[in-house]
């Protein structure tokens, strides 16, 4: 008689272990009952007596070997070529054995290769289902096909890495790669040696760039490019989201499989291209990709964009009135640059100086909402990246404050990059123009789908033969300078499309003209009034309001009593900001804002917290800010809690950005930093 697997891996054990097992110890290791057990210890023994090597007994729980034979018994152990899986390795391959065979897996064949009954497969399959059910993975089977894998193919491969990495033991590797090379074979009609091509991959990615990568584990790399090419050619193939493949493609790993992979055609491998994305993902770091599903991703990518905006309107102290449409906007920025970060693609941002300079407040409001998130991602974000994000918030605080007219002139901006600067020079034009026009963005390549003939203006940052025969178009950089300036206000006034503030400009030019002798360069007189006009409109402020450490220095400020509540501290912050009129109403507003959750806070350093106090639509109110003091830490809710609450009052949704930021920089400043210990410290 011949002793199977798990008998002779009980012998073996034993055998291995000197002082004995116990009973139960080998039935918690190989997860038997001991009903299995007892009848796996009289085969042993027949075993033994068979060829007079002795036999089993049992001493106190204890089973040890009766021998007076003992080396000849371990020579004879030493030719059993049988090996017993654990219950871990045994599960890791029944799922592998469904993903990977060509041929129609049962329930007989998964016994007659583990040696177990078919209660124990079907107890593994009923465990299986139940994990990979939480992934959205399904164990199906029929007659006609067995036991297959459904679910989305993204999922099954994470899955099965992580698997595959369990397995340590020689024997159920070794199993592996016979399955996967069987597999290419019946595929492919060829028998090569699979797994040496996928190793010839990556040596020809290492020899392509001049690298040696230090693969943690390069088995299971090439295990899992072999199940790519498994897959993929039996119908399964992975589909990434577009914008990761754009990202992909500007990688290392990718430029040199999209060469090798014409080679493989050669071993009768016909690989889906979508796969060269996938086995990129592999070379750069499949550890990266850190969800299971893209349903998953979806969702983090989602959470990750609500999270920002929700900060960025704590911070600013505004409410987007179209968070849903701003929001969609920046879901479409912050998926590739999620997917630039995850595999490493550096991305350089040329307008990063001009964001900064531009538009200060709201680059350090954006930077400051990146900063309150905790997420990894958010973590690594460069200055570059922020300033992408910067564009789109001033893109929704200006499209807030305008009121587009009937009677206006349409005007096509047309880039060669991406929506990023596109709407860079989208805000720039609304600027120069106001509400008079309306802009329309394109990208200079698909020039002939417009209707060009529609648009009174034409402005392109990029040359193009097609749009250099047009008399109404304007050549510019992304960041517009003067000389660009003046070209467009040129053709502006030839075409007839005017600004908001023309009939002004035009008076005063009129006016300089008739009270100087010389020549009036009428462009440039054009564009400095529109830009005075501008900036006095959109920069009304209380010059009282400008400097924060006069105000503490000067002990503005308001001291609460010692124990005071949190509605005595929202009462006198109330009275303070917006005076006895109109005191009651904020109170109101502020108090039933912090029973819905909605109040907006941020807390700029420890203690010190500034509360949103929204008065947009109330007459005779202004931008303003007071400052109470507590004693004791005051807790307003479960996250808003300090000993310096800011009350700023705020008119409209951008006004108040200078006195904000003006707020922010002190407290953040050395100076600032040692005023505000004192002012706690004082009364303390």
């Amino acid at each position: 008689m011949e002793l199977k697997s798990r008998p002779a891996y009980i012998l073996k054990i034993i055998l291995e272990q000197k002082k004995g097992y116990t009973v139960d110890r080998i039935i918690e290791k190989l997860n038997i009952t001991k009903r299995t057990f007892y009848y796996d210890f009289e085969l042993i023994n027949d075993w033994l007596q068979s060829r007079e090597l002795g036999k089993l007994e049992i001493q106190s729980k204890i089973i040890c070997v009766k021998s007076n034979k003992i080396e000849m018994l371990q020579a004879e152990m030493r030719k059993n070529g049988g090996y017993y899986y654990s219950v871990q390795e045994r599960r890791i391959l029944e799922l592998l054995m469904i993903l990977l065979s060509t041929e129609v897996v049962t329930i007989e064949k998964m016994q007659n290769l583990f040696d177990v009954s078919k209660n124990t497969i079907l107890k593994d399959i009923k465990e299986w289902k139940k994990l990979l059910g939480d992934q959205d993975i399904a164990i199906a089977s029929s007659i006609k096909f067995g036991y297959v894998l459904q679910g989305e193919e993204f999922a099954i491969r994470k899955i099965v890495g992580k698997e595959i990495k369990k397995l340590e033991n020689f024997q159920p590797k070794d199993i592996l790669k016979k399955w996967m090379q069987k597999s290419l074979v019946t595929i492919t009609g060829e028998d090569y040696d699979y797994l040496e091509i996928a190793r010839c991959l990556i040596k020809q990615y290492e020899q392509d760039e001049n690298i040696k990568l230090v693969l943690e584990n390069e088995e299971l790399e090439c295990s899992m490019i072999l199940i790519s090419w498994i897959r993929s050619m039996d119908g399964y193939t992975m589909n990434l989201h577009t914008e990761e493949k754009v990202t992909l493609v500007e990688t290392k790993p990718y430029q040199s499989l999209k060469h090798s992979f014409e080679k493989l055609k050669v071993y009768n491998l016909e690989i889906p291209e979508s796969e060269i994305y996938y086995i990129a993902t592999l070379l750069l770091g499949i550890k990266v990709a850190q969800f299971v599903s893209q349903d998953q991703e979806d969702l983090y990518i989602s959470n990750f964009t609500k999270t920002l905006v929700v900060n960025f309107e704590r911070i600013a102290c505004i409410s987007f009135d179209n968070k849903a449409r701003l929001m969609t906007r920046l879901k479409g920025h912050i998926r590739p640059l999620y997917y630039r970060l995850k595999y490493g693609v550096q991305s350089t941002n040329p307008l990063v100086q001009d964001v900064m300079r531009m538009y200060p407040e709201i680059y350090d409001f954006t930077e400051r909402a990146v900063k309150e998130m905790k997420d990894d991602l958010a973590k690594v974000l460069t200055s570059d990246e922020i300033a992408y994000l910067t564009i789109y918030f001033i893109s929704d605080e200006k499209y807030q404050t305008i009121h587009k007219k009937s009677n206006v002139s349409k005007v096509l901006a047309l880039c060669a990059d991406g929506m990023a600067t596109s709407t860079l020079v989208k805000e720039q034009l609304k600027i120069l123009f106001g509400s008079a026009v309306d802009i329309k963005l394109g990208i200079i390549s698909e020039a002939k789908k417009y209707e060009l003939d529609e648009f009174a203006l034409i402005i392109s940052t990029g040359y193009s033969e097609l749009l250099a025969q047009r008399k109404n178009i304007v050549f510019t950089n992304v960041v517009l300078e003067d000389s660009d300036k003046k070209k467009i206000i040129h053709v502006m006034n030839r075409c007839g499309v005017i600004g908001e503030y023309d009939r002004t400009i035009q008076r005063i030019i009129a006016a300089a003209a008739q009270s100087t002798s010389g020549i009036v360069d009428e462009n440039e007189l054009y564009f400095n009034v529109l830009r005075i006009l501008f900036e006095v409109d959109n920069r009304k402020i209380d010059q009282k309001l400008n400097s924060v450490e006069e105000y503490i220095q000067k002990k503005r400020y308001s001291l609460l009593p010692a124990h005071s509540s949190k509605e005595q501290l929202l009462m006198q912050g109330c009275k303070k900001a917006v005076g006895e009129n109109a005191w009651k109403r904020l109170y109101s507003r502020l108090c039933n804002m912090m029973n819905h959750n909605k109040i907006k806070f941020y807390e700029i350093t420890e203690d010190v917290v500034v509360l949103h106090c929204p008065m947009r639509g109330d007459l005779n109110v202004e931008i303003n800010y007071e400052i109470v003091v507590s004693k004791e830490r005051i807790k307003i809710s479960e996250e808003i809690k300090g000993k310096i609450f800011i009350f700023f009052v705020t008119v409209d949704q951008n006004t108040h950005f200078p006195v904000l930021e003006d707020i922010y920089n002190y407290c953040d400043s050395e100076n600032g930093r040692d005023l505000l210990l004192a002012v706690k410290g004082a009364n303390e």
